[in-house]
C-alpha cells in the first residue's frame, strides 16, 4: 500500500505543479491510528499502545519551514489551528486545538507536556515525553512504560516498585483530565 500511496501523492503534486499553484498550496498528510499488525499480539486498533495511536503528521507549503523533523506531543485537532496560524486566518474561539507553528519556527519547545487518550470505556492513558501510563478501568490494572528506552512498550514497569513518584504524578494527571471531561475513572 505504501508504494501506491506514494504514487498517488505524486499524482497530486504533479497536478498542483501543472496548475501553477504548487508554491501556494499547503499540503497536510496524516492518518488514522494504526492497526497494531501483530504488535503486542494484537491485530486491531482497539488499544492505546504507540503503534496504534501514534500517527504521522507532515506539513508542507508556504509559511512552513522545510526539511525539519520534530517529535512533539500534539493531537490531530491541532492541525486546524496550525493552518489558521500559517495562513493568517482568524481562529474561532470554539477551537480547542493549539497551533504547532511555534514549534515549527523555533525547532524547539512544546505546545503540550502531556497527551491523553481513551479507548471506549476500556482504556485510558496519559503520556509525556518519557512515560506512558495505561489504565484499564474494567479490571483496575495499570501498565507503565518508559518511552525513552522502550518505544515499543515491551517492558511494563508498573509493578517494579521503582517508579512510584512518576506513577502517582501520572495518575493525578489522568484523573484531572477525566474530571475535566466529566468522564471520571471507573
Amino acid at each position: 500500500m505504501i508504494p501506491h500511496l506514494d504514487a498517488q501523492v505524486g499524482v497530486i503534486l504533479e497536478a498542483l505543479d501543472e496548475m501553477g499553484v504548487k508554491d501556494n498550496t499547503i499540503i497536510v498528510f496524516t492518518s488514522a491510528g494504526g492497526l497494531a499488525l501483530g504488535g503486542h499480539g494484537l491485530t486491531g486498533s482497539g488499544n492505546l499502545y504507540e503503534d496504534s495511536i501514534r500517527v504521522p503528521l507532515i506539513l508542507s507549503g508556504p509559511g512552513i519551514p522545510r526539511d525539519h523533523r520534530f517529535i512533539a506531543l500534539c493531537y490531530q485537532l491541532d492541525v486546524y489551528p496550525t493552518l489558521c496560524d500559517v495562513t493568517g486566518a482568524g481562529m474561532p474561539d470554539s477551537v480547542e486545538g493549539k497551533s504547532i507553528l511555534p514549534i515549527l519556527n523555533t525547532k524547539a519547545g512544546d505546545i503540550r507536556t502531556t497527551i491523553f487518550a481513551a479507548y471506549l470505556d476500556r482504556q485510558r492513558a496519559v503520556r509525556d515525553h518519557r512515560w506512558k501510563l495505561i489504565y484499564y478501568p474494567q479490571t483496575g490494572n495499570y501498565q507503565l512504560f518508559n518511552l525513552r528506552n522502550d518505544l515499543e512498550e515491551t517492558t511494563d514497569l508498573f509493578s517494579s516498585g521503582e517508579h512510584g513518584r512518576d506513577i502517582n504524578r501520572l495518575r493525578i494527571q489522568l484523573s484531572a483530565w477525566q474530571s475535566s471531561l466529566d468522564a471520571p475513572l471507573r
